[in-house]
Formats: structure tokens, C-alpha cells, sequence
């Protein structure tokens, strides 16, 4: 029965792993830290908290891409 529980234990680790990795870099693409993807770490809680400021905040890496775009059309 022991073995089962590392089993199950290494899966979930690497499960983790292959859902931070992913999540960091849109993280830091859309202008975040790509930190907060630590944050799917707690089960469900963290991965609604990401997804949630990614439905309904402005993208910091937007903004900036207007901002120049704007500036560049009075130069």
C-alpha cells in the first residue's frame, strides 16, 4: 500500500509540473509574472484565481504594445 501513495505522489507532482510550466510563460507573455503560476500549486482555487485575471483584467504586454503603437504614429 505504500507504494501505491508514491505513486500516486510522483503523478501528481508531475502533473503540476506540466500545468505550471505552460501557465508561466502565458503568465509572463500577457505581461505578468510568470511567478503567479505558482499559484496552481492549490488544487482548483489557485487555477480559478490565474484564470480569472486573465478573463477580466487588462494585459499589462497590451497595453504597452498600444501605448507604442500610438506613440509611433506621431513620430
Amino acid at each position: 500500500m505504500e507504494e501505491d501513495n508514491g505513486v500516486s505522489l510522483i503523478g501528481l507532482l508531475i502533473g503540476t509540473i506540466l500545468f505550471i510550466v505552460p501557465a508561466w510563460r502565458i503568465l509572463a507573455r500577457a505581461g505578468y509574472p510568470g511567478a503567479l503560476a505558482l499559484l496552481t500549486i492549490v488544487p482548483f482555487l489557485g487555477s480559478l484565481c490565474i484564470f480569472i485575471v486573465l478573463a477580466f483584467t487588462e494585459w499589462p504586454a497590451l497595453r504597452r504594445r498600444t501605448t507604442a503603437a500610438i506613440a509611433s504614429t506621431f513620430e
